[in-house]
C-alpha cells in the first residue's frame, strides 16, 4: 500500500482533465490492491521522489573516439545512480592493434569493458544493489573471441587447465582460511569475494554476441566467416568453430547469450533512429541508442475464475495498463536530457505478463503441452492487439508520437504481423493511417522478479517454476520450507509427499505416491526438454512487439554440442535472442537442483565379455568416511563398463559396502542401465559424515 498510494497520482499527474485523474488515480490503485497489474519497481519506488526514474531499461552509444568512451562511462554512471541498468555496443570501437593518434595502437574494446565494469562495481544501482549491464559486441568483429572468453578466466589468459582448477585452488584457499577465520558468515563472503574477484571477471556485466543471419548461415552450410573492421577483412575463421567457442564459453560461465540482430532490426518500427546495435541488461529490450523503456506487467493468476481463464476481464486491463505505461513516459525523470528527448520522439512501452507457469498449473495444463503452448500464445496475442488498438485509442486523445510519420510505413509492416487474419490486417492498417499511433513499440517479457514478488504470481514471467518445494536454512538454524502454493493443495498439503519433492531436488517426478495426472502438470524447469522450452518462447515471440527475457536452466552434464543445437534451434525458431544456466558453473547461484532426466527408452545391451586388458582411470575423492578410490573401466566405446570402490577403511562396514557398490553399479552397467539413471538414483544421497572436495559438497560415499 505504501508504495502504490503514492505511485498512482504520480503516474496520472500530467493528464489534463480533472475528471479523468481522478478516475485513473484510482484505477491504477485498484489494480495494484489486486494484485492484477503492477508499474515496475523504478515506477513504484521513485514515484513522488525528487528524482522520479520510471525506466528500468536503458541503452547508451558509443563511438569509436574516446570522448564518447568517457562520456558513455559517466553517462552509465549516472544510470547507475539512479537506479537503473545500462546496454552498449562495444563492436562500434576499433579492434585491438588498430592504429589511434601519432603511431600508437588500440587496446581493444574488451580493455574498456573493464572500465565500465569497474564504473559498475564503484556506483552501485541506486546506491543499494549491483548495477545491471549488457555489453554487446558483433559476431563479424575482429576482437570476437577475446570478447566470447572475457568472462572466462583461464581461457581469458590463454590457460589451458583442468576444468576442476579452480575447485581445487578454491578448496586450498578454503583450508588456509579455515585456519585464521572462525565466522562462518565472514568465512563465506571472503571466499565468495577471491572467486569473484580473481576467476570471474566482469562480474557487474551480462555479455552477449549480436549474431547475424549471414553467420548462422555459414555454420549451417561450414563455411569461412570473415570477421572485418570498417569493411576491410582482418581473418578468417570457421564459422563453425567460433560458433562452438560461443557454447563453450557459455558452457563453462553462463556467458554469453546470443542476440539475433538482424531480426531484432527487422521488426523495429522507427528505422528513421538508426540501427538498433544492443539491448538492456535483461535483453528483453531491443532500443536504439539513448532511449529507454517503461515497464509493466500483469499478473496472469489473477484472471483464472473456476479452472478458466477470464479473457474479457484480461482484455479490459491490458487497455488500462497501456493508457497507464504512456502516461509515465510524461511524468518520469531521466539519467540525461538525450535519454528524455529520444524516448519521449518514440514513446516505446513495454507491458507483459508473469505467472505464467502458475496460471497453468491452476488451469490443469501441462508447461510443455500442445494445450500449455497454445495457451501461452494466445495470451501474448490478445495482449499486443489490445495495447496496439489501445495505442491507437491514446492518439486519437494526444497525438501520435513525434517521428510516427517518417516511420509509419514501417510500423504498419511490423504491426500487421500481430494479426492472423486479413481482414484484421487491412483494419488495422486502416486505423494507423487515419487515426496515429501513440507508441512505438507496445510488448515485451521482462524477468519481473520483484513484481511477481509483489503480486503473489508465484513464477516468473514465462518461466517455468524451478521447484515445487524446497528447504531454506535460517541465521538462526532453523529453516523455511517453501510450497508452491498450487501444488500444496493438489497433494492435500501431505507433508511425507512435500518432503520426498523436495529430496527429490523440487520435482515431482519419478515420486509414485503423486498420481500421474498431477506428475504430468506440475513440471518444472529441469524437468523440460530445452526444445520443449524453446517452443514455449517462440511461439510466444510471434506475438510480442519487443524481445523476451529468459534462461534455460539446464542440468550440469548438459554438453556442448547440446548448447549449439540450443542456439541454432533458437534461430531457426523465430527468437530475438536466448540465454542458458549450467547448473553449478557459477560459484554465486541463488537456487539449485537436482535434475531428473527423463528417458523414454532404456537401451538393452547384450553381455559384455571382459577382455584381458580394460582402459580406465582411478578418481580420488575425500569422502567424511574417508579417501575414496574409483577404479572406472571403459569398454571399446569409451563408456563406463565396470567401477571398484575402495575405501582408506579397510575391513570397515564403510569399506565392505563401498565395494559391494561398485559391484553392483558394474552388473547395472553391464545390464544396460545407463550412467545418467544410475547417477539420478545415488547423487545426493546423505550419510553421517560430509565434507568437501575440490569445491564440491560430498554427501556419502553414493554421491561422491
Amino acid at each position: 500500500y505504501n508504495q502504490f498510494d503514492p505511485a498512482s497520482p504520480f503516474v496520472v499527474y500530467k493528464e489534463r482533465s480533472s475528471d479523468e485523474k481522478k478516475k485513473f488515480k484510482k484505477i491504477f490503485f485498484d489494480l495494484m490492491m489486486e494484485q492484477k497489474f503492477m508499474f515496475s519497481s523504478p515506477t513504484l519506488f521513485n514515484a513522488g521522489s525528487d528524482f522520479p526514474l520510471c525506466s528500468s531499461c536503458f541503452v547508451g552509444g558509443l563511438e569509436d573516439d574516446m570522448k564518447s568512451i568517457m562520456k558513455a562511462a559517466m553517462d552509465t554512471a549516472i544510470t547507475f545512480k539512479a537506479g537503473a541498468g545500462m546496454g552498449l555496443n562495444f563492436g562500434v570501437l576499433r579492434p585491438k592493434g588498430a592504429l589511434v593518434g601519432r603511431g600508437g595502437t588500440s587496446s581493444g574494446p574488451v580493455s574498456f569493458m573493464n572500465l565500465f565494469d569497474q564504473v559498475g562495481e564503484t556506483v552501485k544501482s541506486g546506491g543499494v544493489r549491483r548495477a545491471a549491464f549488457m555489453a554487446i559486441m558483433d559476431v563479424s568483429h575482429p576482437d570476437i573471441e577475446e570478447f566470447i572468453s572475457s568472462k572466462d578466466f583461464m581461457e581469458s589468459f590463454g590457460l589451458r587447465l583442468q576444468d576442476n582448477f579452480v575447485a581445487s585452488f578454491m578448496e586450498n584457499v578454503k583450508e588456509f582460511l579455515s585456519n585464521y577465520i572462525s565466522n562462518e558468515s565472514l568465512f563465506s563472503l571472503i571466499l565468495s569475494e577471491i572467486r569473484r574477484r580473481i576467476f570471474e571477471p566482469l562480474s557487474n556485466m551480462n555479455i552477449s554476441v549480436a549474431i547475424t543471419d549471414e553467420f548462422m548461415e555459414c555454420v549451417n552450410e561450414d563455411k569461412d566467416f570473415s570477421l572485418k573492421w570498417k569493411g576491410e577483412e582482418w581473418k578468417k575463421v570457421k564459422a563453425k568453430d567460433l560458433f562452438r567457442k560461443i557454447a563453450i564459453s557459455a558452457w563453462r560461465t553462463a556467458d554469453p547469450g546470443v542476440w539475433f540482430i538482424d531480426r531484432a532490426n527487422d521488426v523495429d518500427t522507427v528505422p528513421s533512429m538508426g540501427k538498433i546495435l544492443s539491448t538492456n541488461p535483461c535483453g528483453e529490450q531491443s532500443l536504439h541508442n539513448y532511449t529507454s523503456c517503461n515497464l509493466g506487467s500483469i499478473n496472469l493468476l489473477k484472471f483464472v475464475k473456476n479452472k478458466n481463464f477470464d479473457f474479457d476481464d484480461f482484455r479490459k486491463v491490458v487497455r488500462i495498463a497501456t493508457r497507464g505505461l504512456d502516461y509515465v513516459i510524461d511524468v518520469a525523470a531521466f539519467p540525461t536530457g538525450e535519454f528524455e528527448q529520444n524516448t519521449k520522439m518514440i514513446r516505446p512501452i513495454g507491458l507483459g505478463f508473469t505467472g505464467l507457469a502458475e496460471t497453468l498449473y491452476k488451469l490443469g495444463v501441462a508447461y510443455n503441452s500442445k494445450e500449455g503452448i497454445e495457451f501461452a500464445t494466445e495470451v501474448a496475442k490478445v495482449m499486443t492487439q489490445e495495447s496496439i488498438y489501445e495505442s491507437i485509442e491514446l492518439a486519437k486523445e494526444k497525438g501520435s508520437f513525434p517521428l510516427f510519420e517518417e516511420n509509419k510505413d514501417s510500423l504498419i509492416r511490423v504491426v500487421k504481423n500481430y494479426f492472423d487474419k486479413e481482414e484484421e490486417k487491412r483494419k488495422i492498417e486502416s486505423d494507423v493511417l487515419k487515426y496515429g499511433i501513440r507508441n512505438s513499440n507496445w510488448t515485451t517479457l521482462a524477468p519481473t522478479g520483484t513484481i511477481s514478488l509483489i503480486m503473489d504470481a508465484y513464477t516468473y514471467s514465462l518461466e517455468p517454476q524451478f521447484s515445487l518445494a524446497y528447504s531454506k536454512n535460517l541465521i538462526d538454524g532453523g529453516n523455511l520450507i517453501y510450497v508452491d502454493p498450487e501444488f500444496k493443495n493438489a497433494v492435500k498439503g501431505e507433508q511425507n509427499i512435500i518432503n520426498k519433492v523436495i529430496e527429490n531436488g523440487g520435482s515431482c517426478q519419478n515420486i509414485t505416491e503423486i498420481p500421474e495426472n498431477l506428475r504430468n502438470i506440475f513440471v518444472v524447469a529441469h524437468d523440460i526438454y530445452y526444445q520443449d522450452r524453446i517452443k514455449m518462447q517462440a511461439s510466444i515471440q510471434k506475438y510480442i512487439s519487443n524481445s523476451i527475457s529468459s534462461t534455460i536452466n539446464l542440468p550440469t552434464s548438459i554438453t556442448i554440442e547440446e548448447i549449439e543445437n540450443i542456439y541454432s534451434l533458437a534461430w531457426k525458431n523465430g527468437l530475438k535472442g536466448i540465454t542458458i544456466y549450467r547448473d553449478g558453473c557459477k560459484s554465486f547461484q541463488p537456487m539449485t537442483s537436482i535434475k531428473k532426466e527423463k528417458k523414454s527408452v532404456l537401451k538393452q545391451c547384450q553381455k559384455w565379455d571382459r577382455p584381458k586388458v580394460v582402459n580406465g582411470e582411478i578418481i580420488k575423492t575425500k569422502t567424511g568416511s574417508g579417501t575414496l578410490y574409483t577404479s572406472v573401466g571403459f569398454d571399446e566405446n569409451g563408456l563406463p563398463i565396470e567401477i571398484f570402490i575402495n575405501i582408506s577403511k579397510h575391513g570397515s562396514e564403510i569399506s565392505a559396502f563401498s565395494e559391494a557398490l561398485g559391484r553392483v553399479i558394474s552388473i547395472a552397467l553391464q545390464g544396460g542401465v545407463s550412467v545418467e539413471r544410475l547417477a539420478d538414483t545415488i547423487i545426493g544421497i546423505t550419510g553421517e559424515s560430509v565434507t568437501w572436495d575440490n569445491g564440491r559438497l560430498i554427501k556419502s560415499v553414493p554421491d561422491a
